[in-house]
Formats: structure tokens, C-alpha cells, sequence
């Protein structure tokens, strides 16, 4: 599993997501935080939450080049223009899901540390655009 995500993690370094990318993810991940029932699903939903996280930090990343492109600039403001996904707000009833899916106490805080993950990729990323938002926006000027 945690070669699977190192690798879901690397690929994702590599490129940046867009907004279409992030709302189906998010889409995706709070479906399965909400109906899924089954050990299979639990790992799609954690591979996800990775996926969107690396994908993120890709983001944050190209972002941080000194020369920004302007795709990434839009890119980054589609994205920040959608807000904070809404799966790292949802109220996970972890006890009862963890029953379903069969999860042991090293599950659960894995699962806890995946989503404290993409909650900082999301922080990490909205610091970053506010900075290169002001950069941006001052060159526009010049």
C-alpha cells in the first residue's frame, strides 16, 4: 500500500490538476465517505484522498516556480476560485465506517493521517496562491 501511494504521490509531482480534476475527486471521495461499506472501497476512497493530495502539492509546486506560466496562474485560481473541497470538511462517522470496513486501530490512524495530509496540501496550496496571486496581479499592472 505505501508503495502504491508513493508512487500515486510521485506521478503526481510531475503535473498539476485542474479544477475539473479536483471537484471529481472530491465528488468521488465524499460518495464513498458517505455509501461505502466495503474494505475495497475504503482503500479506493484512502487512494484517492492521496491522489488528491499529491495532485495538490504538484500544484503547490509548479506554482512556486519563479516564473510562473500563466496557465498555472489559472489554473491555481480555478482552483482556489472552487474552495476547500468539501470531503476534508465532512463529518466521517470513523468508528461506525471502520466497523464496516474491518479497520484495525493502525487503519484508523492512517486514515486520520491521510485526510490531516490533504488538509495541509489545501493550506499549503492557499498560502502559496495568495502569494503568487499578489505577484501576479502586480505585474498585470506594469
Amino acid at each position: 500500500m505505501l508503495k502504491l501511494l508513493f508512487c500515486l504521490l510521485t506521478l503526481n509531482f510531475c503535473s498539476c490538476f485542474n479544477v475539473t480534476d479536483v471537484k471529481m475527486l472530491n465528488e468521488n471521495i465524499l460518495d464513498l465517505m458517505s455509501n461505502a461499506n466495503q474494505r475495497n472501497e475504503s482503500v479506493q476512497m484512502i487512494r484517492m484522498i492521496a491522489l488528491y493530495s499529491g495532485g495538490m502539492c504538484g500544484n503547490r509546486l509548479c506554482m512556486e516556480q519563479r516564473n510562473t506560466e500563466e496557465h498555472v496562474w489559472k489554473i491555481g485560481k480555478d482552483i482556489y476560485d472552487f474552495g476547500k473541497p468539501e470531503f476534508l470538511e465532512f463529518d466521517f462517522d470513523l468508528e461506525n465506517k471502520s466497523a464496516k470496513f474491518n479497520w484495525n486501530e493502525e487503519d484508523k490512524i492512517f486514515f486520520n493521517n491521510i485526510i490531516s495530509d490533504a488538509n495541509s496540501a489545501w493550506n499549503d496550496f492557499e498560502k502559496i496562491f495568495a502569494k503568487v496571486k499578489h505577484k501576479y496581479l502586480s505585474s498585470q499592472k506594469s
